[in-house]
């Protein structure tokens, strides 16, 4: 069966440096997005050249319309969830308790499949079976079950590619009936901006401390729900409804 990586990101961001604006889609795949050539040609030297794959000759040497579908789909669930698995990611890594270089061995591993009777519609195609934070040994040697040889050097690069850093979460999505995978990142400042995600990433905090295992917890218990649901802004009123409940039990203490 033919093999496809699918390069993570999202419409609104560049793959390189993280900022919106008026972006630019690489000739080849028409997945990432570049706000400049500077960035697409450094992200192409550290990381997009392992990824790269032209979508549209590899979709056409596929033996049936249904496979080129799953494809299309991953592509674009990927391309819908990137922001929030980014910050779900964090919520999970429950960074406030955890050893400062926690993220440079460890990252957000989510398994999927495709829900039964799903519709095409892009954010409700899959649901999640099973999903956490693991070292990077770990899923190194779950690659290491990929058949296919050269697919599976190129999964094991694209991971690698992507840097750790102290302050970068990176995930990996993988859609197993058909082999597909994803990887993405982004720093926890770019995807919290403007301090938001001090409130629960510090850990000399007792109330970050408190706050991020609370985030953590609801992570575990309800982000399967909100990724059957479609719900892509999830985090958003998650984060908020649990710093106001944090802050409410500051006030009364």
């Amino acid at each position: 069966m033919p093999a496809i990586s699918v390069c993570s990101g999202t419409k609104d961001q560049c793959y390189h440096c993280g900022r919106p604006g008026n972006l630019r889609a690489c000739s080849n795949c028409q997945v990432a997005r570049y706000c400049t050539r500077d960035c697409q040609r450094a992200d192409w030297n550290l990381n997009h050249k392992q990824v790269c794959v032209d979508y549209k000759a590899d979709l056409a040497t596929y033996p049936s319309p249904t496979m080129e579908d799953e494809v299309q789909d991953f592509m674009k669930w990927n391309d819908a969830w990137k922001g929030a698995l980014d910050a779900w990611g964090t919520f999970a890594a429950d960074l406030a308790n955890q050893s400062p270089d926690f993220l440079l061995t460890h990252s957000f591993f989510l398994s999927l499949e495709r829900r039964p009777n799903a519709t095409r519609a892009a954010m409700k195609s899959y649901r999640v079976v099973s999903g956490r934070m693991r070292p990077d040994s770990e899923i190194l040697d779950e690659f290491q079950s990929i058949p296919d040889a050269q697919y599976r050097a190129q999964i094991i690069n694209g991971f690698r590619n992507l840097p750790p850093h102290a302050d970068c979460v990176r995930f990996t999505v993988v859609l197993n009936s058909h082999y597909l995978y994803s990887h993405g990142g982004n720093l926890v400042g770019l995807t919290f901006p403007n301090g938001q995600a001090r409130a629960f990433t510090d850990p000399s905090s007792t109330e970050s401390r408190v706050l991020s295992t609370g985030l953590a917890t609801v992570w575990s218990r309800q982000f399967p729900e909100y990724v059957q649901r479609g719900k892509t802004s999830a985090h958003i009123e998650v984060l908020r409804d649990l710093t106001q409940a944090a802050n409410s039990i500051s006030n009364v203490d």
